[in-house]
């Protein structure tokens, strides 16, 4: 959340300077690096005229860090990569734009917990050798689709732009599968406590379902 704040409070602050983006020709190709909530990344675009554009890119980030989900403590592998494309529509023919495309959507996190003591899972408890390692993965729809707005603007001359945008990937609700290696890894009782497991899981991550995407972008006309 602190990186969605510092992030806008700077492309507000940055833009607050910026001119509408009105090149010397209405048509022209733009292309530089980005940096949103989708990872790192860079992106082309070519404004047709002063009300139409067309823009493709791509990002990637990964991290690993420890949540609490259905009141386990799991170690978690977050990837963050995809690409797409988006129309913008300049509806004023200055910075102001509307956009609207479909994205390739590879975002993933790995899950896994080795506990030391009995763990509950799926309201039933084991024990660590019974369980051994709990691992699973968390996958989402393939192509999403996004939507959003944004401002576009001369920094400096009209050879730069600098964009601001914020939006929403509709990725689709979370996927789990779960296995576990222990003593009881083909034990029905385990097996229908992993598929309990499996939905309680899917319920405190579907809020990423609708993914917000806040980026900003500096690219260079040619």
């Amino acid at each position: 959340m602190r990186y969605l704040i510092s992030l806008a409070l700077f492309a507000i602050v940055a833009l607050s300077g910026a001119h509408p983006a009105r090149a010397e020709s209405a048509t022209f190709f733009h292309l530089g690096p980005e940096v949103s909530t989708l990872g790192l990344g860079g992106e082309a675009g070519l404004r047709v005229n002063d009300f139409f554009g067309l823009r493709v890119g791509g990002n990637y980030f990964d991290t690993n860090f420890d949540a609490t989900l259905a009141g386990t403590e799991y170690d978690l592998g977050f990837v963050l990569e995809s690409a797409g494309a988006v129309i913008d529509v300049y509806p004023f023919g200055g910075g102001l734009r509307f956009s609207g495309g479909l994205r390739w959507n590879g975002n993933s996190i790995d899950l896994s917990v080795t506990p030391a003591n009995s763990i509950v899972i799926g309201g039933t408890t084991f024990t660590a050798a019974q369980l051994g390692t709990l691992s699973g993965d968390v996958d989402f729809e393939d192509f999403a689709p996004f939507f959003g707005l944004g401002y576009e603007g001369d920094f400096f001359d009209q050879r730069v732009l600098l964009a601001f945008g914020a939006g929403v990937l509709f990725q689709g609700d979370p996927e789990i599968d779960l296995s576990a290696n222990g003593a009881l890894a083909n034990d029905p009782a385990l097996l229908a406590a992993l598929r309990r497991e499996e939905n309680d899981l899917e319920d405190d991550l579907d809020f990423l379902s609708f993914y917000p995407v806040v980026s900003l972008s500096l690219t260079f006309r040619f």
